[in-house]
């Protein structure tokens, strides 16, 4: 991987149910989900489509979107239980061993 950009999305959770990303410093980065997994990729296309436009005009990015080099090595991550459904299997009875 050469270059990517890294921003600073804020999270919230409005009063519809829907979760709100946005980038606070870039006008027209935000999008609204019904999971944060929808969302975080909707942001990224969002964000991507902000910064073409920012450089078509020639200004400058906000100082929360950078342009970076090599492989992203971090990230923090939020991570909802609520929207992923997990079941186990029912428990197996366990044998009884008489003495």
């Amino acid at each position: 991987m050469g270059s990517y950009y890294q921003a600073e999305i804020r999270i919230t959770k409005q009063e519809d149910g829907l979760w709100r990303l946005y980038v606070p410093e870039m006008k027209g980065a935000w999008v609204d989900a019904r999971t944060l997994e929808e969302g975080f990729s909707d942001i990224q296309e969002a964000i991507a489509l902000m910064i073409t436009y920012y450089q078509e005009r020639g200004w400058p990015l906000p100082g929360s979107v950078e342009p970076k080099e090599g492989p992203p090595a971090a990230a923090i991550l939020p991570v909802n239980l609520e929207e992923y459904q997990f079941t186990s299997p029912p428990a197996k009875p366990r044998a009884s061993k008489k003495s």
